[in-house]
Parts: structure tokens; C-alpha cells; sequence
């Protein structure tokens, strides 16, 4: 590893010839992503999770590939840890200007095409289904918001499977699926160096998005708490996710996860034992969040309203909670009293791990 990084836009040396580039975010609240690249010594690279789609983040990224020893024009290969625009959105770019390859997973690539009014039409019976339907709250149209098209439409050229060895420079990535944050979502594990580049599925303050939305898995929770597991026996030194700083330690992180996730399923069915028939955004309203349910607006309530949908589908799972699904939105009750128990909510909670 250098004892100097290049001056410019936030980059480090994470290992010889491996890069962490920290892309700016404009407009998101999130500020920023973590591109990662791995240079050969011909200056040939591969670039996993390029970033966000505006014009001030290419002109970042550009420059921090210049600084590095590569340049776009170099860039061999794309890898994708999942498909949402704030990791994927500059790889159609990257790859015009590259001729490159990209590669993701085959369960996001439908996440790639969702465009136009007939998504518009998918997310407003949704919104239906979870109880915010025709301006509920004045929130509905600002759920549904005309989201600019990428720059260049990401087209995948390869597909990732659980268990393909990459080549990069200098070494190879295994990858490995984990699905929760998204249905396709991956991890690269770099076992000679002792990294993993974990994308959203672990972060290491936040809690990553796990919402049964649109284009979205019913079972995401179930998912993603057996992909936590799953990573959290991984052999790893450092952990480099794609926002927020690198860390060591990913099964105690993972460990954590899974433990918020039981708190909230438990916070849900006390909810439901006092408040008896509910739908998803009248609970979400009453839960316990990081801010007023009031603050918490247009894409961010979207995710929000998903994550308690995740939750809510995983308790009719293991037979904690029931759903009127004959009309929309759907309500919930809790099955029995039994749920209650904390010895319960357990078991069945292992169990559907």
C-alpha cells in the first residue's frame, strides 16, 4: 500500500493496485458511494459499483481514474454489486466510453428496465396494496416521482451466479449471492487480500433498505437474514461497503442485523396485539424510526413503507400475523397470542432463517 494517495477527489490505496474512489452523490441524501478499482500494471482495470448518474460524479470519477494510473477509456470490466443507480448508474457510461463488459446478476437485471409510466401504474397499486392509495396524506404523488432515465441504459453482458471466480488484476473475486437488499444483489470476496466488497447488503452504521416493493421480493427479509448468515462465515479482514467507510469485523456486524431485524418483527406484533386490524402504512406510522413518520418523505416513506411491508410478509410466513388480501389494501391482524412470546418469535424466527 502507497503512504500517499493522489491529490484530488477522495481516493485510497485499500491494497497494491486496489483502489477505493468516492463518488459524490449531488441530490441524494446519501452525499456519496464508494466506487472500487483494481489497476493492473498495464493500467487495464476493473471498476466494481461505478456510482451515481450526473454529470459532477463522471467528471469525479474520471478524474480519480486518471489519478490512479487508469483512465475510463481502460476500464476492462464492470462489476455490479446490485443494480440500484447509485451503484450502477454511471456503468452504461463507463462502458460507451470503454468498450467494457458488465456484469451483475441475473435477478436484477429487471431492475435495470424499470422505466416509463407502466412502472409509474406498478407503484401506484402498490401503494395501493399498502394502504396509501389516491393522495393519502398528500403523500402518494410524491411517492411516485418521474425519476430522470440514465445517462446510458446499463446493459448487462454477463451474468453473475453464486460461486463464479472473476479475474482481476493481481488476483481473483468469488462472487457470492445475497439476496435481501435487492434480489440480485452480490458480494466480491477477495480471499487473498482478506477482502469483501459488500455493496449495501452490510453497512457498517446503517441499516440497509430491506423493502418487499415493487420489483421486489415477497420473501426479502427471509433472504436477506439467510444472506447475513451466509456472510457473516466469511473469512474477512476488511470489509469495504459501498457508502459510508471500510471496517473489519462483518460477523459481529452481521449479527447485529439480524438481531434489529427480530427487534422490529417483536416491535410490530406488540403493535398488533394492542391496535388489533391494521394496514401497512397506518402501522408504519405508529413504529419506532429515526425521525418523525411526518419527515420522512417521497422516496425515503416509499422505502420505509417497503421494509415494514418485508416484515410484515416474513410474520404471515411463520404464521404470527394473518392478511386480508381480498380488496386492496390489505390488512393485518395478529394470528394468536402466542406470537407474543419472545420463546416463540424466536423459534419461528430461527426456524425461517
Amino acid at each position: 500500500m502507497s503512504d500517499t494517495a493522489p491529490s484530488g477527489a477522495d481516493v485510497e490505496e485499500i491494497d497494491s493496485g486496489v483502489w477505493s474512489i468516492r463518488v459524490p452523490m449531488p441530490g441524494h441524501p446519501l452525499r456519496a458511494s464508494f466506487c472500487y478499482a483494481y489497476v493492473g500494471d498495464d493500467g487495464a482495470t476493473t471498476v466494481i459499483d461505478p456510482g451515481w448518474p450526473t454529470e459532477h460524479s463522471w467528471s469525479e470519477l474520471r478524474g480519480a481514474l486518471q489519478r490512479i494510473g487508469s483512465a475510463p477509456e481502460r476500464t476492462a470490466s464492470i462489476l455490479l454489486t446490485h443494480a440500484h443507480r447509485d451503484h450502477s448508474g454511471l456503468a452504461g457510461r463507463l462502458a460507451a466510453a470503454s468498450g467494457a463488459t458488465v456484469a451483475l446478476h441475473r435477478d436484477d437485471r429487471a431492475l435495470l428496465a424499470r422505466k416509463g409510466p407502466e412502472h409509474q401504474d406498478r407503484v401506484r397499486d402498490w401503494l395501493a396494496v399498502v394502504g396509501a392509495p389516491h393522495g393519502e396524506d398528500g403523500q402518494a404523488t410524491s411517492l411516485v416521482p418521474d425519476l430522470p432515465q440514465l445517462p446510458e441504459q446499463v446493459r448487462s453482458d454477463r451474468c453473475l451466479e453464486d460461486g463464479d471466480v472473476v479475474p482481476v488484476a493481481s488476483g481473483e473475486l468469488i462472487v457470492h449471492w445475497t439476496p435481501g437488499h435487492t434480489p440480485g444483489h452480490v458480494c466480491f470476496q477477495d480471499v487473498d487480500r482478506g477482502l469483501l466488497f459488500t455493496g449495501d447488503h452490510v453497512l457498517p452504521r446503517i441499516t440497509p433498505n430491506i423493502s418487499s416493493m415493487v420489483g421486489h421480493s415477497t420473501s426479502a427479509l427471509g433472504d436477506y437474514l439467510r444472506s447475513l448468515v451466509k456472510v457473516g462465515g466469511l473469512v474477512v479482514e476488511r470489509a469495504l461497503p459501498g457508502h459510508e467507510h471500510a471496517f473489519s469485523g462483518v460477523a459481529a456486524r452481521a449479527a447485529e442485523l439480524i438481531e434489529h431485524h427480530r427487534q422490529r418483527l417483536e416491535e410490530i406484533l406488540t403493535l398488533l396485539a394492542r391496535t388489533s386490524q391494521r394496514t401497512t402504512l397506518e402501522i408504519a406510522r405508529e413504529l419506532t424510526w429515526s425521525r418523525r413518520w411526518e419527515q420522512i418523505t417521497g422516496l425515503q416513506q416509499r422505502a420505509a413503507l417497503g421494509e415494514v411491508m418485508s416484515h410484515l410478509y416474513f410474520l404471515h410466513t411463520i404464521g404470527a400475523v394473518r392478511a386480508r388480501t381480498g380488496d386492496s389494501p390489505i390488512v393485518w391482524s395478529l394470528s394468536s397470542s402466542e406470537a407474543l412470546s419472545e420463546a416463540w418469535i424466536r423459534s419461528a424466527y430461527d426456524v425461517a432463517m
